[in-house]
């Protein structure tokens, strides 16, 4: 089987790159003892560069003080156990994964655009609202945190086939 650990146990992390134009599989073969085989612990550190490609089977985990920094794309088919940080640090990054995941915005002066979830993958779509220094995917979302006497402004055009539903805040 193929298992994949990357860690170290002195204050230097290990790290895994997987450079641009590879692919790497990470997954149980024929009939192994199930266990995790992607596994990022202590402060191990997995770097997917932007036009590399990550593939993990049903079993993975990153620890508490491990890392998962994703350029290209990457995807988990079962359950990521994730007390890690995962960031997207490329704005055509993919993360295919289960929701609910923290996955956070990597990219060194990104202001423009947030982490989504969408179809099933962790994404970047461009920030759309604004109220004060909060800023919203969605106009909806915005509406629904406007407080009164709030102004919601708008950062680009907006076409919102389903409408917006604004209730009083009184």
């Amino acid at each position: 089987y193929t298992k994949v650990s990357c860690d170290n146990g002195t204050d230097n992390p290990g790290t895994l790159n997987i450079k641009e134009g590879t692919g790497y599989e990470a997954e149980l073969h024929n009939g192994a003892v199930a266990g995790l085989n992607f596994d990022i612990r202590k402060t191990g550190i997995v770097n997917v560069a932007e036009g590399a490609d990550l593939h993990v089977g049903e079993h993975a985990s990153i620890a508490a003080d491990a890392t998962m920094n994703i350029g290209g794309t990457a995807t988990v088919l079962g359950e990521l156990t994730n007390n890690g940080t995962i960031n997207l640090t490329h704005l055509d990054a993919k993360f295919t994964a289960q929701e609910g995941l923290t996955v956070n915005n990597g990219v060194e002066g990104n202001t423009d655009y947030g982490v989504t979830y969408v179809n099933g993958a962790y994404q970047f779509a461009q920030y759309v609202a604004q109220i004060g220094d909060n800023k919203y995917l969605t106009l909806q979302e915005a509406v629904e945190a406007a407080q009164n006497d709030e102004t919601i402004t708008l950062l680009v055009d907006v076409e919102q086939a389903d409408g917006v539903i604004i209730d009083s805040k009184n």
